[in-house]
């Protein structure tokens, strides 16, 4: 039914189901009057257009495999009318309709290839998207984030923000000065880290000591540590008289000779620098009870190098009296442990949770800088001792899962490649791909073979024999934690490989492929952008160094200045309360520079770069939306359906698709024409059948005998169903491609 040059929505699927019955009712009910027009070499097929019973029948089987070709059509009618009316000019679209029954072979080869490609690869975004999850959880049992953090934001309280306030004594983040370290070492260190007493203040038993906040474990003694910087000229040598002393430049040569206050005699023999200025020497008589003067081991450790290393150490036993302790702190502090040469000072504690089953290693290290300042630093560190004992179902669940993902992955990969490498198409998904598969594979080795196996062994060695080899242990401990830590950052390098691999299935989907599409068309005009806002970035950062960096920390550096300008540009002011605590002059130099920083890249050029995505996203959007492409659940529901069709035994597009392929490979008549009808279509299908069927065998071995019984013929309602699956076929080809060739 027409009105105005137009066809109603009621009326299009009959007048379709007309049109394409006037196409395909020769081949169904072939008439002898115009079987002289079939193509050259018809005549000698098998299967003849004279009404034979074997013919009729290879219709019946085929339109089965048209039937599946056009299942995965049927829902999408709606979506292609709205397509058809918003390509083609509405007066026409009728006409355009009526006429399609002829497509040209290039561009449903072409649709048929970019579908057969689009859903092979969708059908890779859940394998994706679990083999991502799989990774993670596996590598979540095998860190146990959630045990390491009960345990680390613990000794984090302790040592950061215990302080004693009676005796003006700050925690350890607000150290600057040397001397505020020793108060503090002596007055608050010492008490809770060598905790000796209850609350009540009656005596702990021996057993009990050396536990930090209940369940920690002190594991062997703590240590204190320092590198030492050589003494050197100084670079200009004209002051050299006047500042009195040779220079020690940080981060240079480390010295290794004896130093400290030398001790009176009789126990001048203990090494040292010297005496301390003014020619004194240090009585050690009162510090005899915390140090063993005639044990070479006990006197030299601290002052002495470390065979073979940098590193000078002294070792607080937790087993001791907490007043020894102190006594070897005063010790240390007397003899001048920190001077003019020392680099920096560490503070490891090593403990031991057996609640959690859990390593942990802090460091609170101080370092002098050579302008008088003590900057603070605090690390921590933990490993599970073995996570497949403490939660054994989920930990190899999901081993056992991730491994599956990633040999399925593996295998895909590897026969994609093949193909790739063969017609030379590989390109930087393919490498990015092979990429995650190495990685992924190098990671599992190195948990089971390497992490896992050494803090298995260190947890024996412990049980066996530790106070032997207590400084050893401790190192290979701190050992695992820094592996622990690369395997961290290698997993979530990995993570993010896998997600790359995400965006590349998705392509395939042209919905879900809007984003990633976005972002490559916008690709060079984002770095054209990126060009000019580094170096506005570097202006603003450099700016602030040459003003601001002698008198405030966050530009110190050009490093600093930068970070600053970072938390600047997402909206962090702090920087600007620093800058209103100076003079005039640096305040109002300070308000100029944050006022022009934020109006010229905060809310200019930030807003260039979204206005350069927007305009990208709008663009594929309506591409997307031009091209009337189907959205995920529509493909699926597809997928699906043509799976189904597998299972009855019936064709589908992929069948469509080798058929031509095969039409052209062996150069048959097919290749010669350049537009296809619904005939012709019917016509390869069978065609393919039985080039099939001679390879493999006979035709009648592979596919249901052609031969039907004798009087039977094709029913009305499977005829219709022929006309219909040619028309969701017809339908969907024009709605992909916009147009329709007469």
């Amino acid at each position: 039914m027409e009105h105005n040059g137009e066809m109603d929505a009621a009326d299009a699927p009959n007048s379709h189901a007309s049109v394409i019955s006037d196409a395909i009712q020769p081949t169904l009910n072939p008439d002898p009057a115009t079987a002289t027009n079939q193509p050259p070499g018809a005549e000698q097929s098998e299967i003849s257009h004279s009404g034979s019973f074997r013919g009729l029948y290879a219709m019946q089987r085929i339109k089965q495999s048209v039937e599946g070709l056009g299942a995965s059509f049927r829902n999408s009618f709606s979506s292609s009318q709205s397509s058809l009316k918003r390509l083609l000019p509405s007066a026409q679209t009728s006409n355009v309709i009526n006429k399609a029954t002829a497509i040209p072979r290039k561009l449903l080869l072409q649709h048929l290839e970019s579908t057969a490609i689009s859903r092979d690869m969708c059908r890779h975004i859940p394998l994706v998207m679990f083999t991502c999850i799989a990774f993670f959880l596996s590598v979540l049992n095998h860190v146990d984030v959630q045990r390491m953090s009960l345990v680390e934001k613990s000794v984090e309280h302790v040592f950061l923000f215990s302080a004693r306030n009676d005796a003006a004594i700050s925690h350890f983040a607000e150290i600057h000065e040397v001397q505020e370290f020793w108060k503090w070492f002596e007055f608050v260190f010492v008490p809770i880290t060598f905790l000796q007493t209850s609350p009540d203040g009656s005596p702990l038993d021996k057993s009990e000591w050396g536990r930090l906040m209940q369940y920690n474990k002190i594991l062997g003694s703590i240590r204190l540590e320092q590198r030492r910087a050589r003494p050197v000229e100084c670079q200009i040598h004209l002051l050299d008289a006047f500042y009195g002393s040779m220079c020690h430049p940080a981060g240079k040569e480390a010295d290794r000779a004896p130093f400290g206050v030398q001790l009176c005699p009789p126990l001048d023999y203990v090494p040292s620098s010297g005496p301390a200025q003014g020619g004194e020497c240090l009585g050690g008589e009162e510090y005899s009870k915390a140090i063993d003067f005639s044990q070479s081991a006990s006197y030299s450790q601290g002052f002495t190098a470390e065979e073979g290393k940098d590193v000078y150490r002294f070792w607080l036993d937790p087993e001791r009296d907490q007043e020894e302790i102190a006594k070897q702190v005063k010790y240390l502090e007397a003899r001048h442990w920190i001077d003019r040469q020392t680099e920096h000072v560490r503070i490891v504690v090593t403990l031991y949770n057996g609640e959690l089953s859990i390593f942990t290693q802090c460091s609170l290290k101080l370092k002098l800088e050579r302008g008088g300042y003590v900057k603070n630093e605090f690390e921590i560190g933990s490993v599970i001792l073995d996570p497949y004992t403490l939660h054994p179902a989920s930990s190899y669940g999901w081993d056992a899962a991730w491994y599956v993902c990633l040999l399925a992955m593996m295998v895909d990969k590897g026969m994609r490649m093949r193909k790739r490498i063969a017609k030379r198409e590989v390109g930087v998904w393919d490498v990015i791909s092979g990429g995650t598969i190495v990685l992924s594979v190098f990671l599992s080795f190195w948990w089971h073979l390497g992490l896992l196996k050494e803090t298995t062994a260190i947890s024996e060695e412990i049980a066996k024999s530790f106070k032997e080899h207590e400084a050893e242990v401790q190192d290979r401990i701190q050992e695992v934690i820094y592996h622990l830590g690369t395997y961290r950052i290698l997993c979530s390098v990995n993570l993010i490989l896998i997600m790359i691999h995400f965006l590349e299935v998705i392509r395939a989907q042209p919905r879900l492929a809007i984003i990633v599409e976005t972002f490559l068309a916008a690709s060079n005009d984002i770095v054209h952008f990126l060009i000019v806002f580094v170096m506005i970035e570097l202006g603003f950062a450099s700016i602030g160094t040459l003003l601001f960096g002698h008198q405030i920390k966050e530009f110190a550096t050009l490093w600093d200045s930068l970070m600053t300008c970072f938390e600047l540009l997402v909206a962090d002011l702090s920087v600007w309360s620093e800058l209103k605590a100076f003079d005039e002059t640096t305040k109002s130099m300070g308000f100029a520079w944050v006022c022009t920083y934020i109006c010229v890249v905060s809310l200019i050029i930030l807003n260039m770069l979204l206005a350069i995505v927007m305009d990208s996203y709008a663009s594929r959007q309506e591409l997307v939306e031009k091209h009337g492409s189907e959205d995920l659940i529509h493909q699926v529901y597809n997928e699906a359906q043509d799976a189904w069709e597998r299972l009855q035994g019936r064709s589908t597009l992929k069948d469509l698709l080798q058929a031509l392929k095969e039409a052209e490979k062996e150069g048959s008549y097919w290749d010669l024409k350049e537009e296809l009808t619904a005939e012709d279509m019917v016509e390869l299908m069978i065609k393919s059948k039985r080039r099939r069927g001679s390879r493999r065998g006979s035709w009648i071995q592979q596919v249901t005998p052609l031969e039907p019984e004798e009087g039977q013929e094709m029913k009305k309602e499977d005829k219709q169903h022929v006309k219909v699956a040619i028309e969701r076929a017809l339908r969907r080809f024009m709605d992909s491609n916009g147009k329709a060739k007469h």
